[in-house]
Protein backbone atom coordinates (compact mmCIF):
# COMPACT_ATOMS: atom_id res chain seq x y z
CA UNK A 1 0.00 0.00 0.00
CA UNK A 2 1.21 3.68 -0.79
CA UNK A 3 0.26 6.59 0.88
CA UNK A 4 0.94 10.07 -0.74
CA UNK A 5 0.86 13.66 0.48
CA UNK A 6 0.41 16.06 -2.49
CA UNK A 7 1.46 19.28 -1.16
CA UNK A 8 1.13 22.52 -2.47
CA UNK A 9 -0.20 26.48 -2.49
CA UNK A 10 -4.45 26.36 -3.05
CA UNK A 11 -5.50 25.97 -6.59
CA UNK A 12 -2.05 24.73 -7.81
CA UNK A 13 -3.46 21.70 -9.25
CA UNK A 14 -3.29 18.80 -6.35
CA UNK A 15 -6.55 17.33 -7.28
CA UNK A 16 -5.94 16.90 -10.50
CA UNK A 17 -2.68 15.28 -10.37
CA UNK A 18 -4.70 12.75 -7.43
CA UNK A 19 -7.00 12.11 -9.92
CA UNK A 20 -4.93 11.25 -12.28
CA UNK A 21 -2.58 9.04 -9.74
CA UNK A 22 -5.88 7.35 -8.69
CA UNK A 23 -6.87 6.83 -12.42
CA UNK A 24 -2.86 5.28 -13.44
CA UNK A 25 -2.60 3.09 -10.01
CA UNK A 26 -6.15 2.81 -8.33
CA UNK A 27 -4.49 4.25 -5.21
CA UNK A 28 -8.06 6.35 -3.68
CA UNK A 29 -7.78 10.29 -3.61
CA UNK A 30 -8.54 12.12 -0.31
CA UNK A 31 -8.93 15.72 -1.24
CA UNK A 32 -9.05 17.46 1.66
CA UNK A 33 -11.96 19.57 0.96
CA UNK A 34 -13.73 16.02 1.31
CA UNK A 35 -13.79 16.40 5.30
CA UNK A 36 -14.06 20.61 4.86
CA UNK A 37 -16.44 21.30 3.03
CA UNK A 38 -19.47 19.14 5.57
CA UNK A 39 -18.12 20.65 8.19
CA UNK A 40 -18.30 24.23 7.16
CA UNK A 41 -22.15 23.72 6.71
CA UNK A 42 -22.09 24.22 10.71
CA UNK A 43 -19.16 25.56 11.85
CA UNK A 44 -16.85 28.62 10.59
CA UNK A 45 -13.47 27.61 9.31
CA UNK A 46 -10.76 27.50 11.78
CA UNK A 47 -13.10 27.25 14.92
CA UNK A 48 -12.75 24.84 17.71
CA UNK A 49 -15.57 22.52 16.45
CA UNK A 50 -14.67 22.92 13.22
CA UNK A 51 -10.68 21.96 13.40
CA UNK A 52 -12.07 19.09 16.00
CA UNK A 53 -14.49 17.82 13.63
CA UNK A 54 -11.94 17.51 10.14
CA UNK A 55 -9.58 16.20 12.11
CA UNK A 56 -11.28 13.55 13.64
CA UNK A 57 -12.71 12.72 10.19
CA UNK A 58 -10.08 12.61 8.79
CA UNK A 59 -8.03 10.56 11.50
CA UNK A 60 -10.51 8.12 10.97
CA UNK A 61 -10.35 7.82 7.39
CA UNK A 62 -6.97 7.45 7.34
CA UNK A 63 -6.80 4.95 10.52
CA UNK A 64 -9.42 2.41 7.96
CA UNK A 65 -7.79 2.53 4.72
CA UNK A 66 -4.40 2.05 6.49
CA UNK A 67 -5.74 -1.30 7.34
CA UNK A 68 -7.37 -2.09 4.85
CA UNK A 69 -6.66 -4.11 1.60
CA UNK A 70 -6.57 -1.21 -0.55
CA UNK A 71 -3.65 -0.17 -3.18
CA UNK A 72 -3.10 2.91 -1.19
CA UNK A 73 -5.17 7.00 -0.67
CA UNK A 74 -3.60 9.93 -1.97
CA UNK A 75 -4.30 13.00 0.21
CA UNK A 76 -4.09 16.55 -0.93
CA UNK A 77 -3.20 19.44 2.00
CA UNK A 78 -2.10 23.32 1.89
CA UNK A 79 0.94 22.32 3.90
CA UNK A 80 2.14 25.83 5.49
CA UNK A 81 5.62 24.24 5.96
CA UNK A 82 6.70 26.74 8.82
CA UNK A 83 3.46 25.63 11.20
CA UNK A 84 4.37 22.84 13.36
CA UNK A 85 1.00 22.05 14.05
CA UNK A 86 0.86 20.92 10.05
CA UNK A 87 3.91 19.21 10.12
CA UNK A 88 3.10 17.17 13.65
CA UNK A 89 -0.17 16.28 11.75
CA UNK A 90 1.80 14.50 8.81
CA UNK A 91 4.22 13.08 10.80
CA UNK A 92 1.11 11.61 12.87
CA UNK A 93 -0.98 10.56 10.04
CA UNK A 94 2.53 9.34 7.94
CA UNK A 95 2.74 7.14 11.06
CA UNK A 96 -0.34 5.20 10.90
CA UNK A 97 1.07 3.83 7.29
CA UNK A 98 4.31 3.54 8.22
CA UNK A 99 3.98 1.65 11.22
CA UNK A 100 1.96 -0.90 9.25
CA UNK A 101 5.16 -1.32 6.52
CA UNK A 102 3.37 0.96 4.13
CA UNK A 103 5.17 3.08 1.81
CA UNK A 104 4.81 6.79 2.23
CA UNK A 105 5.98 9.46 -0.50
CA UNK A 106 5.20 13.52 -0.62
CA UNK A 107 4.84 15.12 -4.18
CA UNK A 108 5.21 18.61 -3.81
CA UNK A 109 3.60 20.97 -6.50
CA UNK A 110 4.34 24.54 -7.32
CA UNK A 111 3.34 27.07 -9.99
CA UNK A 112 4.84 30.41 -11.14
Amino acid sequence: MQFIVIFGPPAVGKMAVGREIEKASGVRLFHNHMTIDPVLAFFPFGSEPFMRLVGEFRNRIFQEVANSDLPGMSFTFVWNLDDPNDTAFLEHTCRLFSQRGHDVAFVELTTT
